[in-house]
Parts: structure tokens; C-alpha cells; sequence
């Protein structure tokens, strides 16, 4: 009885995700992106921060302890989620050899790029070619070692770099701006190559790493140090330089970041769908010499 009552549960969960997606998918995402935009940007009076901002993160989950700022120097709901840290809140893993998360997050796909292809849920995957817009990139990467992270609302939403090095391209890509949370990657195909994203081509003594950022619904904005935005492709000329843990990109509310690395580049961390990371936290470690 008991595992029959599972199954209609889990029948009735994925009716409901099936549901869900539909509706989305009908919706005016653009526009509900540029509602909230422009909400997110409403100054809040100074009084009455602590209250709302206190509420809804207490609602999320949030732990405005580790803000850099009281909740009430924010003056709206933009300035407090893409919130900094505190300096000592999030330290980066002491042996320097290593590589760390770039965000606050939930493991959703780990594995190797074999045939050009990442897995996006279980049955679907996506086109290493199609996500990163580039054969040059692309070749250098199939078979490399993948890690995707979720953002989640609650979580912290600037992104920092996994080891140092120097970002050598910035491209971005227009897309659809589907949400990315789980009931979606598993019910459309090819999310991440069809939302809007930035492919940051960073340079390391591990070779190269793509840091692919996937935008959502709500989240069509985002930004780097690097660069305004206004061009689709930017190559830096010098490259720029940027150390192990330095911040490399904001989103607003949450969203994806993939890491992808060269072949035998690196081990990665005994990590599993569903395992939360933090910025700093070791997610993989050098592996066999370059060629």
C-alpha cells in the first residue's frame, strides 16, 4: 500500500511539474523580467528595510548575518540581492593548488563532456558546441570535466573564479529566459543552450576553463568587471588577471553557472546532484600534467 501511495505521489508531482512548465512556457518571461527589474529597483524608505527585507529573507532562508552591510543600508530589493559578503565570510580554501566553488549553491549535473555532450537532467542533456558558441573553445574542452550549479534564491549571487588566471574572452548569447530551477531542467530540452548566457574563457596553469553563466527568468541582466555589456564578443587584449577567488560576475535573484575544464586537467571533488557548495569550498583538485 505504501509504495502504491508512492507512486501516485510521484505521478501527481510530475503531472503538476508538467502543469507548471506549460504555463511558463506560455508566459510573457521578457516582460515579467522587466516588471521585476524595475521593482527590484523601487527605493525602499530606510525604516521600513529591516521589516521587509528581514521577512522575506527569513521566508527563503537567507542568513543576513554574513551581509557586508545591515539589511537596512540597502535601499532596495536589487541592492540586497546581489549583496556582498562580509570579507570573512566565505574564506577560500587554504591549499592554493585546489579549485573552488565560484557561488553559493546546489550541485545539479557533474560528470565528463564526453561526445560534446553535458547532462541537464536525467534523459536530457545539451551540446557542449551549442552552449559555448565556439569551435575553438569547444575542442579544447570535449571530454573535460563539468560541474553545474544552481542558484537558488536564498543563495548568495555574485560569482567568483575557481583558481586564478586571465580572462582572455567574454561572449554573450542571446536566448529565451526560462526559470532553471529542477522541474524545469527536467522538462525542457536543451535549457541551458536556450537561455540567454555569458562564456568567460579564463586561462590557467590547468589550461583552459569556460565559466558558463546561464541566465533566467528575471535574471536576462548579467554582469562582469570585464566589460558594460554592449558588445556580444569581447576579446581582452591584454588578458585580464584575476586571482583564486576574486569576483568575476553578479546575477540578480539566482540562476546556473557551469564549469568546464580541459581533459586530465583536474579530479573532481566526490560531489552529488543535490549536494550544496559555498564560494571557497574545494570542488576539485589538480589532476595529470598538461601536455
Amino acid at each position: 500500500m505504501g509504495g502504491h501511495k508512492g507512486s501516485i505521489e510521484m505521478g501527481e508531482d510530475r503531472f503538476r511539474d508538467r502543469l507548471w512548465v506549460s504555463l511558463l512556457r506560455a508566459a510573457p518571461l521578457r516582460a515579467y523580467g522587466r516588471a521585476v527589474r524595475m521593482a527590484s529597483d523601487v527605493e525602499i524608505p530606510r525604516g521600513l528595510r529591516p521589516l521587509i527585507f528581514g521577512k522575506f529573507a527569513e521566508r527563503l532562508g537567507m542568513n543576513l548575518s554574513e551581509a557586508e552591510h545591515d539589511i537596512s543600508e540597502y535601499p532596495s530589493f536589487g541592492a540586497f540581492f546581489t549583496r556582498r559578503l562580509r570579507d570573512d565570510a566565505r574564506p577560500l580554501a587554504e591549499d592554493a593548488s585546489t579549485i573552488v566553488s565560484p557561488v553559493d549553491g546546489q550541485v545539479s549535473a557533474v560528470g565528463l563532456a564526453d561526445g560534446e555532450r553535458l547532462l541537464q537532467a536525467k534523459g536530457l542533456d545539451y551540446s557542449l558546441r551549442e552552449l559555448l558558441g565556439s569551435d575553438e573553445l569547444t575542442e579544447r574542452l570535449v571530454g573535460g570535466p563539468y560541474l553545474t550549479l544552481y542558484l537558488r534564491p536564498k543563495d548568495y549571487h555574485r560569482i567568483h573564479a575557481p583558481l586564478a588566471g586571465a580572462v582572455r574572452s567574454c561572449r554573450r548569447w542571446p536566448g529565451t529566459v526560462y526559470p532553471v530551477q529542477p522541474s524545469f531542467l527536467r522538462h525542457v530540452p536543451g535549457l541551458f543552450v536556450r537561455n540567454e548566457r555569458l562564456v568567460l574563457e579564463l586561462e590557467t596553469e590547468l589550461g583552459l576553463v569556460a565559466v558558463v553563466f546561464v541566465g533566467a527568468a528575471a535574471v536576462s541582466e548579467i554582469s562582469t568587471p570585464f566589460e558594460d555589456g554592449s558588445v556580444s564578443h569581447l576579446r581582452f587584449m591584454p588578458p585580464v588577471s584575476v586571482d583564486r577567488g576574486a569576483e568575476i560576475g553578479t546575477f540578480n535573484l539566482g540562476s546556473t553557472v557551469i564549469l568546464i575544464f580541459q581533459p586530465e586537467s583536474l579530479e573532481l571533488a566526490p560531489l552529488g546532484v543535490g549536494d550544496e557548495v559555498r564560494v571557497g569550498q574545494i570542488v576539485a583538485r589538480r589532476g595529470h600534467a598538461l601536455p
